[in-house]
């Protein structure tokens, strides 16, 4: 039981602290593009390329994980992530920059990935669940309450962007040289082989699951519409609909708390109504939320706080459908580490793709994330219906 909770508390760390970094550059990158005197879509390469190494290298870890043991590649992981984030420190260029960023990505990719599985080899079923809820709580307390509030205080103080990297590579020393001390290993039976071949056949299999696939879309197609929505707000509350900048975060703050509500919810009633039936409840809520804010948008001058009120359903049905669909995909499959790999990988690509597509549409208004929204609902509520057993818990 304590190897287990020790283990936990380990994979979460990792998740935080990677997120926690990223959130903290993301509020640097106008200072960034100012040091180096670049422009802004220059500047931005070092956050997509972060992603592109992020979802990429997550292919790789997965199998490996599953061969190699959890253990070995999460420490591999952390190590490149500590590395380049020393590397991103003594960048004297953007260009120098945008690929120390890149190959943080790729060290930061093992969190997320040999996390999940190690979750998952761990607990199971609601109790995996439970703990997969929990580790996005701590996730959104650490990206949108304490790196927020952490980067303010070190702008308002006169610290430069490289003081990111600095916290970065302190708090990696510090979780890496705990890794190495207390990590145990999760996976009870390793897998046979790991070359291009063995990867391949892996993920063609995970594509002939036809379970597995449902589940892992309508997670995806959840974070789909999340990051969409995180992507655009700033532009439709700052530029369509007049909020100063600085009063930013205090209202995104709405919809975390209403995500960590949710995650407790979820932590509390899974066991009594089962994964399957809190996913339905989800999609339902969400859907009428945005359908509430459509026509609120039709029939009123919305400001912010009002948007982010409305969406309190939305915002706080996210884990209640992407930590049951996520536990019910692994189920469905033996190989985790890859499954958690495959999911990651989608939810960064769709993501991405939200975002360009809401961008497209965008006019100023929330419309065109609802409408995404209202999309990836009704596509995950058809999933539900027809691809999975109405039994299923």
């Amino acid at each position: 039981m304590l190897l287990s909770s020790l283990a936990f508390i380990l994979a979460v760390l990792s998740v935080v602290l990677v997120d926690i970094t990223n959130a903290m550059y993301a509020n640097y990158l106008t200072q960034v593009g100012a040091f180096f005197g670049a422009e802004q879509t220059v500047t931005q390469f070092t956050v997509s390329c972060e992603m592109l190494g992020y979802s990429t290298s997550g292919l790789i870890y997965g199998p490996m994980s599953d061969r190699h043991g959890r253990r070995p590649v999460m420490l591999f992981g952390m190590a490149v992530f500590l590395i380049t984030g020393l590397w991103c420190y003594f960048a004297n260029s953007i260009t120098v920059l945008i690929i120390a960023r890149f190959f943080c990505g790729v060290g930061a990719g093992v969190s997320a990935v040999v996390g999940y599985a190690i979750i998952c080899d761990t607990y199971s079923s609601e109790e995996c669940s439970k703990r997969i809820s929990l580790m996005y709580m701590c996730a959104v307390t650490g990206s949108a309450f304490i790196a927020p509030g952490m980067s303010s205080y070190m702008i308002e103080h006169g610290y430069g962007w490289r003081t990111v990297f600095v916290v970065s590579i302190v708090l990696s020393a510090a979780l890496l040289s705990w890794l190495v001390c207390k990590l145990p290993e999760t996976i009870s039976e390793r897998r046979a082989g790991c070359n291009p071949i063995t990867i391949v056949s892996g993920y063609v299999a995970l594509l002939r699951n036809r379970r597995f696939l449902a589940y892992c879309f309508i997670k995806v197609l959840t974070m789909t519409y999340t990051l969409a929505s995180v992507g655009t707000l700033p532009f439709v509350f700052i530029e369509g609909m007049g909020l100063q900048a600085k009063y930013y975060g205090y209202v995104a703050a709405i919809g975390g708390v209403s995500f960590i509500a949710g995650t407790m919810a979820n932590v509390k009633l899974v066991g009594r109504f089962g994964m399957r039936r809190m996913i339905a409840v989800g999609l339902v809520l969400t859907v009428a939320s945005d359908v509430a804010a459509i026509m609120a948008d039709y029939y009123f001058a919305l400001t912010p706080v009002l948007v982010e009120a409305i969406w309190i359903p939305s915002s706080f049905c996210i884990s209640l459908i992407a930590s049951n669909g996520a536990v019910l995909a692994f189920r469905e499959v033996s190989n985790k580490g890859a499954a958690s790999a495959f999911i990651i990988f989608c939810q960064t690509v769709f993501g991405v793709v939200g975002m360009y597509v809401v961008g497209k549409f965008y006019n100023g208004t929330i419309v065109p994330i609802c409408l995404l929204t209202f999309t990836c609902c009704g596509i995950s509520s058809v999933i539900l219906c027809v691809c999975t057993p109405r039994s299923e818990a």
